[in-house]
């Protein structure tokens, strides 16, 4: 019995240090098992779900297998219950429901729908990071990439890797960038206009419009491109 309480006392506190994570850095620096784990946490309470984790990624053979398989194919493997297999197969309906928000916004040079979408995007986040929207010459979305993360005060914007990221997508004529204040308030930082200002020309240099900056805080966002103070720098 005593053997027993200890095991559900190990399990316990591993779950809660899983969840500290998540919520302290999102999954970055999740492997795909641990994914697993976490999501396997709110199908299945009382059992240690590393186990499960590992023996899902043996037999679909990878983290998007496992999520596009069917509730029978699941259930296969020993110890995925009804529930789980159900909660699992989800997960890619609900992402597809997220991606099509990018369908509903026709017109992301109005200052309002930006920053409305990155206000919900970067709720809750606890560091500081900067993310772009791709577009075409139509302004419909081609995709949205995080560009780098800093820590709760500050992030670096990385050029090169920004310019990876816009590249991916060949009819990208604009973009917009977003970052967050997870702990200050939603206005541009010198470095911010600088940077803006410098990433425009760089853009500009390849064909591609930067159309806006957007800068959030929890509820609170700025649109450099139609701050009065800042909006020089997209004419």
């Amino acid at each position: 019995m005593e053997k027993k309480k200890d095991e559900k006392s190990i399990h316990s506190g591993h779950r809660q240090r899983m969840r500290k994570r998540f919520i302290e850095n999102g999954l970055d620096g999740f492997n795909d098992h641990e994914i697993l784990e976490l999501i396997l946490f709110y199908c299945i309470p009382r059992k240690d779900t590393n186990e499960l984790a590992h023996k899902l990624l043996d037999h679909f053979g990878s983290l998007s297998a496992v999520f596009n398989a069917s509730v029978e194919q699941l259930m296969v493997v020993d110890g995925i219950s009804t529930s789980a297999a159900v909660f699992i197969t989800m997960i890619v309906p609900v992402c597809r429901r997220y991606n099509d928000n990018f369908d509903k916004i026709k017109k992301l040079k109005d200052p309002e729908n930006c920053g409305e979408y990155f206000v919900k995007y970067y709720k809750n986040l606890k560091v500081e990071q900067v993310t772009v929207l791709c577009l075409d010459s139509a302004c419909r979305v081609l995709g949205f990439e995080k560009v780098c993360d800093g820590d709760a005060n500050a992030v670096m914007l990385n050029f090169r890797r920004l310019v990876e990221k816009v590249v991916k997508y060949p009819n990208c004529n604009a973009c917009i960038i977003a970052h967050n204040h997870p702990n200050g308030i939603a206005l541009p930082s010198r470095d911010d206009i600088s940077a803006t200002a410098e990433l425009k020309q760089t853009l500009a240099a390849m064909g591609i419009t930067l159309v806006d900056h957007i800068v959030v805080e929890q509820d609170d966002y700025i649109s450099m491109a139609s701050s009065p103070g800042f909006k020089n720098i997209f004419k």
